[in-house]
C-alpha cells in the first residue's frame, strides 16, 4: 500500500509539474496565452492518473522498461482520449493543442524521471521491503550481490533458503516454519541450474 501511495504521489507531482512546463512553453509561443489558464487543464492529470491506474501502473513493482512501455502506452490512450472528449463534448476551440501535444510530449520523459526519482527514494527505509529468497547456489551468490547493490525494487533480503541443502519436504517444511515466524513482502524464487 505504501508503495502504490508513492507512485501515486509521484507521478502526481511529475504530471502537475509537466504541465506547468507545457503551459510556460505555450507563453512563449502562444499570443493569447491569458485564454488558457493552468487550471483549464488540470482535468488531464485526472485522465493520465486514472489510464495509469487502469494500467496496474502504481500497484506493481516493475522493472524500468515495463514502466517505460506503460507509460508510453497510457500517455498515447490518454491524448486519444483527451481529443475524443474535446471534440465530442464540442470543446476543442476552448483548449490549446499547443498545450495538450506539449504535456504528452513532457509525459513521454516521465520513465526517465521516474526511475532516478525511485531509485534514489527506495533507499530510505520505509520504502524498503523484506523478501524471503529461495535459490540453488549459483543464483544465491548472483542475487544477493543484486539485490544488495542498489536495486531499484526497495528489496532487502530478509532471508535465503538453499534449495541444496532440503530434500523436497525439508525444504517445504523449512519454509513454512519461515513464514510461520515472519512476515515478506514475497518470495522470491531464482533458480539458475
Amino acid at each position: 500500500m505504501k508503495y502504490t501511495l508513492f507512485k501515486l504521489t509521484l507521478y502526481t507531482l511529475l504530471l502537475l509539474l509537466n504541465l506547468l512546463l507545457a503551459r510556460g512553453v505555450a507563453e512563449l509561443l502562444l499570443p493569447d496565452i491569458f485564454a488558457h489558464p493552468f487550471n483549464k487543464y488540470l482535468w488531464q492529470i485526472g485522465v493520465y492518473l486514472l489510464i495509469f491506474f487502469y494500467l496496474r501502473l502504481f500497484t506493481r513493482r516493475m522493472v524500468t522498461t515495463s514502466e517505460t512501455w506503460l507509460v508510453l502506452k497510457g500517455s498515447v490512450i490518454t491524448l486519444i482520449i483527451s481529443f475524443a472528449l474535446m471534440s465530442l463534448l464540442k470543446q476543442s476551440d476552448q483548449y490549446s493543442r499547443l498545450i495538450i501535444l506539449t504535456f504528452f510530449s513532457l509525459n513521454l520523459l516521465l520513465p526517465i524521471w521516474i526511475y532516478y526519482l525511485k531509485r534514489r527514494c527506495l533507499q530510505h527505509p520505509l520504502l524498503r521491503e523484506r523478501v524471503l529468497l529461495i535459490c540453488d547456489e549459483q543464483a544465491c551468490t548472483d542475487s544477493q550481490q543484486w539485490l544488495s547493490a542498489d536495486n531499484p525494487f526497495g528489496f532487502d533480503v530478509g532471508q535465503t533458503v538453499n534449495i541444496n541443502h532440503y530434500s523436497p519436504e525439508g525444504l517445504q517444511t523449512t519454509v513454512g516454519c519461515i513464514l510461520e515466524k515472519e512476515h515478506f513482502f514475497a518470495t522470491i524464487i531464482m533458480l539458475e541450474n
